[in-house]
């Protein structure tokens, strides 16, 4: 339970590194994967977290196309 786990650590996180995969695969696209990514940057916003989130994500043909599109 993400929200659950992050207002536990409300005021302890310091930095975000985020990486979207396939269950059995690898590294995914951001958004691609089958993360669920709605909670867990909810539970951010709500415990207050505001610093940098950090994008792991590969880096495909163009790295500059994958990289606007992760952003989106």
């Amino acid at each position: 339970d993400p929200a659950r786990e992050l207002t536990f650590l409300r005021g302890r996180i310091f930095h975000v590194h985020l990486k979207d995969r396939l269950r059995t695969g690898p590294a995914a696209p951001f958004g691609a994967g089958e993360i669920h990514w709605e909670p867990i940057l909810q539970g951010l916003s709500t415990c207050g977290y505001r610093g940098p989130l950090v994008l792991e994500t590969p880096a495909g043909v163009s790295p500059v196309d994958s990289a606007r599109s992760n952003l989106q």
